[in-house]
């Protein structure tokens, strides 16, 4: 399916991690004499700051959805709907995301803003939504891969992630650099203690690789790696001291990731960084990107039945005992001996 000089509506609901399973996509809509014009809505306040920097897109637009709430979401999809019939808005196509919920995308056709609707297919057709997202792509462009997922770059970024990493003694692009992602401790998706994450880096440090060790995330996730981290083995914290395109810059340059799963974590794949990704209770299917990524998933058999679910009687979180430093380790090890 080319289409050339269209107004295309590409809609993705999800998180970070989501629109950078979706970016393949975005790539294909683009087309060429004349381009399309893509309009990219989306439903978290973080990826709207990512990939409203993308030269493939006419303009990023929002609604603020809430997990599990497909009532208000809904009928918020009906308010946006309406505004945009208002301004007279209306596209020749409309493109879906895969794990979109259908009663959202059931709107777009109903309501008539879009002439054409095409949605991604949904597993079991494809093993990971990565891959159900690139066989959507291959509708309008057939060359696009997995490999297409992308941050958008921005030039400045280089610069000033250098001079913050220097104010930490650490040279980018002479220093060895591995990265930790903490991530946030979720109802739905709880994370491997950060506890495992520092003794993990105090092997790295035991051994004298000589690695510098970076965090990476949120300023809340900064201010929890600090409470765990009281001996100051990390190198640097810049959790919450870096952008998003800051951190994809930090990442592109590192040799190593590792940490919970999370919107970094498919940052970090989307830019071709080795990872080493934890996923205590997410579904396999949700890996992030990269031919250089390996999952240590929970073998417990809760995990993808009912997730985002946490079974009422998982007051432990056992999916996170049931993964071994040493599993990690020896991940982490599998691509530090390569280098």
């Amino acid at each position: 399916m080319k289409a050339y000089g269209q107004q295309i509506l590409a809609v993705s609901t999800g998180g970070l991690g989501d629109a950078v399973l979706f970016s393949p996509v975005l790539r294909s809509l683009k087309g060429e004499n004349p381009p399309n014009q893509v309009t990219l809505l989306l439903a978290n306040s973080l990826a709207a700051s990512v990939y409203g920097k993308s030269e493939v897109l006419h303009e990023v637009l929002m609604i603020d959805f809430k997990r599990n709430e497909l009532l208000r979401n809904a009928i918020k999809m009906v308010c946006w709907v309406i505004q945009a019939l208002v301004l007279k808005r209306k596209y020749d196509i409309a493109v879906f995301a895969t794990g979109l919920n259908p009663a959202l995308s059931l709107i777009i056709k109903l309501t008539g803003i879009s002439r054409k609707t095409v949605c991604a297919p949904g597993p079991p057709v494809c093993s990971t939504d990565l891959a159900c997202n690139v066989a959507l792509a291959r509708r309008f462009d057939d060359t696009v891969r997995g490999a297409d997922a992308f941050i958008p770059a921005v030039d400045s970024v280089e610069n000033e992630t250098i001079r913050i990493t220097r104010k930490f003694g650490i040279e980018l692009g002479v220093d060895d650099v591995m990265c930790v992602y903490p991530s946030t401790d979720l109802p739905h998706r709880p994370r491997w203690p950060l506890e495992n994450l520092l003794m993990i880096m105090k092997r790295f440090k035991e051994n004298r690789f000589g690695w510098k060790i970076i965090v990476v995330g949120s300023a809340s996730e900064g201010r929890d790696w600090d409470e765990v981290d009281t001996e100051g083995i990390s190198d640097a914290n810049l959790a919450g001291k870096l952008s998003i395109h800051e951190t994809a810059f930090l990442l592109k340059k590192s040799l190593l990731t590792f940490g919970n799963d999370g919107g970094l974590m498919h940052v970090a794949g989307s830019v071709g960084c080795p990872l080493v990704d934890v996923m205590t209770n997410t579904p396999h299917r949700y890996k992030p990107p990269g031919h250089k990524t390996v999952v240590v998933h929970s073998a417990l058999a809760c995990c993808d039945n009912l997730y985002p679910k946490r079974p009422a009687n998982c007051l432990t979180a056992r999916c996170t005992e049931d993964i071994s430093i040493e599993m990690v380790y020896n991940a982490c090890m599998n691509f530090v001996t390569k280098h």
